[in-house]
């Protein structure tokens, strides 16, 4: 409470650094010292980026972690890039957003990928085509993405079909691979067809998929 305490509390805490960034962003739950906790983690900058970024979790504080990231500016990019590999869409898409507001711009097909995929720019991803497949892929697992992968998968077309198959392997997005390789029809035959020579059992015995394929050749 006392401005001259508190003055001294913020420079120890920047001295000590990196180590004090987990409780200055649990801090930001906290009204009374969240600008405190705030001014000090823009004071540690770089140090601090990786627990901002994995704040982003929790949703009482994601906005004001952005906030903390959009001041620390470039030296947050590199933990910020980073998180568009999370595995929770709305991290990404935060990360991305706070990607934006600093200015960021993707340079490699795979951070082009990445970027669109976290801002959930479907037309991007269809545009890119066959290189952003993998990921289209990776997002069949969730639910919150899983008819907007599917519909860039089925765009993508003949493209995508040798991944696909290649998803028959996992049970996780089996099905969801053969939704999306019977939407593409004809242009899915050679990579169903080669599938059928595949050496793991679970891609074989799919009696779906092979009704799908003898229906198509015939």
């Amino acid at each position: 409470k006392d401005e001259h305490i508190r003055e001294h509390c913020q420079s120890v805490l920047v001295s000590i650094g990196k180590d004090a960034s987990d409780a200055l962003v649990q801090g930001l739950k906290h009204e009374h010292i969240r600008k405190h906790c705030q001014s000090v983690l823009v004071s540690l900058g770089k140090d601090a980026s990786d627990a901002l970024v994995q704040a982003l979790k929790h949703e009482h504080i994601r906005e004001h972690c952005q906030s903390v990231l959009v001041s620390i500016g470039k030296d947050a990019t590199d933990a910020l890039v980073q998180g568009l590999n999370e595995e929770d869409w709305q991290v990404r898409k935060a990360c991305a957003s706070t990607l934006d507001k600093i200015g960021w711009q993707p340079k490699t097909t795979e951070e082009k990928i990445k970027f669109a995929f976290a801002k959930m720019q479907w037309d991007d991803l269809v545009a890119i085509g066959k290189s952003a497949v993998p990921t289209l892929i990776q997002g069949l697992k969730d639910e919150h993405i899983r008819k907007h992968c599917q519909s860039v998968l089925v765009s993508i077309g003949k493209d995508a079909s040798d991944a696909l198959v290649q998803g028959l392997k996992y049970e996780h997005i089996r099905e969801h691979c053969q939704s999306v390789l019977v939407s593409l029809g004809k242009d899915a035959t050679d990579a169903l067809v080669q599938g059928l020579n595949e050496e793991d059992w679970q891609v074989r015995k799919d009696e779906h998929i092979r009704k799908h394929c003898q229906s198509v050749l015939v």
